[in-house]
């Protein structure tokens, strides 16, 4: 009986060290509460390469153990070194049943001047397992990288508005902006092949600049010549520059090539071969635009001597190259001004781009003297009306004689 009570006592014991055995333990918490502890299934994080400066989101996947128990009102608090500025640092759960998954999300910002390495996140965990409170604090990782971005961080050119046959430059500063030393950097400005023949470039379009250190700049110019024949518009480029790591950065830039209206009074004719003191006439004006582009907002002022009169101006509207245009001008003479060459000033106005172009150039017209009268201009309305008074007086006498009768 005794070897049998021996027996059971010990199997008893040997059973219940073998339960306690398989329990993981943390200080402060019983075997049999911790049994039912949540672990770090997994973890993503975003950007998935992360560099200084960079903000991340880190999601991490807890799992409830199939050995467990239902775990509630879960809290999980990331303890971020100093190398780390939390933004959202702490999530919720509201339970995890046995072999359930639930995901907890936070975001931090890692510092500018962090060096590059694997740092480990703590992150603190509560909640209610078996009816006991644990607080077990888990692990997550995160690696921050180096790197280096070549940055083109302005562009001019240079003049803003290019003319035909003149030269202009692009130029551009670059910057190496990341935490790490740009290597091999090169620039290379490309643009296409339909304005080849009319864009010629004066230097390379493709530069080694070669290690640019953090903050490290470096200025680069592109020089280029417009042909006379080139066509007014605006010509895209692009610059891109990059390192032997293939960070790089690409900028359209657009290049506004203007042409230049040019016009020239081509002819000039009136209405009337004689003009004399006294009478109204027409002109006509014929003006050739000989430019590249259009001349727009024509319109023609007249500066007439004393004793004509003609409208202070006259508008034409637009005129497109190797086009011309005509502006009509009425005057009218006096019978005060003076017989023989008279001379006026016509200017015309027009848009040339932004800007106003005005030309001028004298015309004459010759002014015969009004007629004079002569004795034959008062002699004869004299003769008619006594003709007619005449006539009258013997027609009169003739109808009298024939009453008589």
């Amino acid at each position: 009986m005794n070897d049998r009570l021996i027996l059971s006592i010990f199997v008893v014991v040997f059973c219940a060290n073998f339960v306690c055995a398989a329990q993981p333990s943390v200080s402060g918490v019983s075997g049999s509460a911790y049994s039912e502890s949540i672990l770090v299934d997994s973890q993503t994080v975003y950007p998935s390469t992360i560099h200084p400066g960079d903000e991340v989101t880190l999601s991490i996947v807890l799992s409830n153990p199939s050995y467990g128990f239902i775990t509630k009102d879960i809290t999980a608090t990331v303890l971020l070194p100093s190398e780390f500025t939390g933004i959202i640092t702490e999530d919720t759960l509201t339970q995890l049943r046995v072999s359930q998954d639930g995901t907890v999300v936070f975001r931090f910002k890692v510092n500018d001047n962090v060096s590059p390495g694997t740092y480990a996140i703590p992150l603190q965990m509560e909640y209610i397992s078996n009816e006991t409170k644990v607080t077990p604090v888990l692990k997550a990782t995160i690696d921050v990288t180096s790197y280096s971005e070549p940055d083109i961080v302005s562009v001019s050119i240079e003049p803003q508005n290019v003319e035909l046959n003149k030269a202009f430059t692009i130029s551009a500063k670059v910057k190496n902006t990341g935490d790490d030393v740009a290597k091999k950097v090169t620039a290379k400005l490309t643009y296409s092949d339909d304005y080849e023949t009319y864009i010629l470039p004066a230097s390379q379009l493709s530069l080694h600049l070669g290690n640019l250190e953090v903050n490290e700049e470096r200025n680069i110019d592109f020089s280029f010549i417009v042909d006379r024949d080139a066509l007014p518009g605006v010509i895209p480029f692009t610059l891109t520059v990059e390192d032997e790591s293939e960070n790089l950065d690409v900028e359209n830039i657009s290049v506004r090539i203007i042409g230049h209206p040019n016009l020239v009074p081509s002819n000039f004719t009136y209405d009337e071969e004689i003009i004399r003191q006294g009478d109204a006439f027409s002109a006509s004006l014929e003006l050739e635009n000989i430019g590249s582009v259009s001349a727009d907002a024509v319109y023609v002022e007249i500066i007439p001597p004393e004793g004509m009169t003609a409208p202070s101006a006259t508008y034409v509207g637009t005129i497109d190259e190797d086009d011309s245009g005509t502006a009509v001008i009425d005057f009218k003479t006096d019978a005060t001004i003076p017989a023989g060459t008279n001379t006026f000033t016509i200017k015309v106005a027009y848009r040339d781009n932004d800007d106003t172009k005005f030309i001028s150039k004298a015309f004459s017209v010759y002014i015969e003297p009004m007629l004079q009268p002569t004795i034959w201009d008062y002699l004869i309305p004299i003769i008619v009306i006594a003709a007619l008074g005449f006539f009258g007086w013997k027609w009169w006498k003739r109808q009298k004689e024939l009453k008589k009768f």
